[in-house]
């Protein structure tokens, strides 16, 4: 798993990259497309232009049918997110302004893609804004165990059991990322 890890590249800032097995329209539907993203992310209809908010519905159970442990028992029923559409450039820049101005302000997650021929695209996850370590481990094991599913659903398997995934990357999370 160290191999696939995101990387610290400035304070709050996280960076995930990927090879998606997909070419790049694929890959952009799986971004903005409700019902695609809801087998690796969140459902909920996305605005089209900067400024725009809408709500992402995570149902985490719905990703890969294991239930979350007790720790996480409020994610057990689908959860609604405030976000908002800060640049949108298809099919290569996506950027969301991460939750709502209502706890503070809300951190910022931007998808970049480059296709890398008919059935390769790269992804390039920049999540930045977060404001504790505790924060950017969570978000860590999150993405990681989301861009997983992700990976899994585009090349056809059965996807890896979301909390268990998630559980494994945050031991070494908490190991990487300290005050």
């Amino acid at each position: 798993m160290k191999e696939d890890l995101g990387d610290i590249t400035a304070p709050g800032t996280l960076r995930f990259e990927r090879q998606l097995p997909v070419g790049i329209d694929r890959a952009w539907a799986y971004l903005v497309e409700p019902d695609l993203r809801a087998h690796w992310m969140a459902g909920g209809a996305m605005g089209t232009r900067p400024g725009d908010a809408f709500e992402l519905l995570f149902d985490h159970t719905a990703l890969s049918g294991e239930q979350a442990p007790e720790r996480f028992r409020q994610f057990r029923a689908p959860v609604s997110q405030a976000s908002r559409v800060l640049q949108r450039d298809e099919p290569n820049l996506l950027v969301l302004a991460w939750g709502s101005d209502a706890n503070g302000p809300p951190s910022e997650a931007r998808f970049e893609l480059a296709s890398q021929g008919d059935k390769q695209t790269a992804l390039h996850l920049t999540h930045s804004g977060l404001a504790s370590v505790a924060e950017m481990r969570d978000v860590a094991a999150g993405w990681h165990a989301h861009l997983g599913v992700l990976l899994d659903v585009l090349d056809g398997r059965i996807p890896r059991p979301f909390w268990t995934h998630l559980d494994k990357a945050a031991v070494e999370y908490n190991q990487r990322i300290t005050d």
